[in-house]
């Protein structure tokens, strides 16, 4: 054999081994997938030996074969389930749960609404009942007042029923100077002037219950006719503080009042008529009632026949000031 022919097959041989190798390789790669159960799962018979050529061993333990893990170990090994909690129920999935909270809350929301409008309802007929209920509350207001005038107005009807009334009577003027007691004026008394004179009168209770005289106010005035009433009164409270009861009299044995007249005053009275002497006032009592009232009177004074310079008298009681009516409260004290 030529040296040709041997190499020639030295190169045949060496793609065969090759080959040979490269098919080794690739099966001991392709992991072997297990069957039946794990006691039937048994390492394969070892291969006889040949006279191929075998793997180094470097390169098995660069690619071991991977082996499958056993079905207990894998069934170990499984994921973990989340669980979703809803008012539906447990669900393993979000959207269903999530899907679950909204229906809530707009069942929520819906129910608020109905409650809201039958709240509003109620408050309505509420608002009409409080407005009928204010309604009947005026009219009994309005008809206590009613009735709480009508027993004021009863209450002074009965008052003015039993009340006391009290008039002045038997009024004169007393010139003191002669300490005139009545009598007839003597036309040779020598008068001095200025003349001094009192006025004089009694008290009489022509009413139903008992008086408290609690005092008066007076004066004089020397004017022309229907001019009087203009002066400031002389006031005295407390004079009296008596008692009158129904239909009782009292007089007074002083004067109310002092006063002078000079001779030309006199004269204007006596001759020329053009001056008229006015005495009024009022006199101030009370009733069982804490009631004060005040009863006023006017008296118009003129001299007799007795000549010039007769006697001063009362002519004519003038109603012109006559009144009986009751006090403010604020002039009650």
């Amino acid at each position: 054999m030529s040296f040709s022919d041997w190499l020639h097959k030295f190169a045949v041989g060496g793609l065969i081994a090759l080959s040979v190798f490269a098919t080794l390789s690739v099966s001991a790669q392709a992991p072997k997938q297990p069957s039946g159960t794990p006691e039937q799962q048994q390492p394969a018979a070892k291969q006889p030996s040949t006279n191929e050529a075998r793997p180094a061993p470097a390169a098995k333990e660069a690619n071991p074969p991977q082996i499958a893990n056993p079905p207990e170990v894998a069934k170990d090994k499984q994921p973990e389930t989340t669980i979703y909690q809803s008012a539906c129920g447990d669900t393993t999935s979000h959207d269903q749960a999530d899907l679950c909270e909204q229906k809530r809350m707009s069942g929520a929301a819906e129910r608020a609404a109905d409650y809201a409008y039958w709240q509003l309802y109620i408050s309505g007929i509420g608002l009409g009942v409080v407005a009928l209920s204010l309604w009947f509350a005026g009219i009994g207001a309005f008809a206590a007042r009613d009735a709480a005038r009508a027993g004021t107005e009863a209450a002074r009807i009965a008052r003015n029923a039993e009340r006391p009334y009290i008039v002045p009577t038997n009024p004169m003027i007393v010139e003191l100077n002669k300490l005139n007691t009545g009598e007839s004026f003597d036309p040779t008394y020598a008068r001095q002037f200025p003349a001094v004179f009192s006025v004089h009168f009694g008290l009489n209770n022509v009413g139903h219950g008992l008086a408290i005289i609690l005092g008066y106010g007076i004066n004089h005035e020397l004017c022309a006719v229907a001019e009087h009433g203009g002066k400031e009164l002389l006031t005295r409270d407390g004079f009296g503080g008596f008692l009158l009861s129904r239909g009782s009299q009292w007089t007074s044995e002083v004067g109310f009042h002092p006063f002078q007249i000079t001779e030309d005053e006199f004269r204007e009275i006596a001759t020329t008529e053009t001056k008229t002497l006015y005495v009024y006032g009022y006199i101030r009592y009370a009733d069982l009632f804490g009631i004060v009232r005040r009863t006023g009177f006017s008296y118009e004074g003129n001299l007799d026949n007795a000549g010039d310079f007769g006697a001063l008298v009362v002519e004519i009681t003038n109603r012109s000031l006559w009144y009986d009516r009751e006090e403010p409260d604020s002039q009650q004290t």
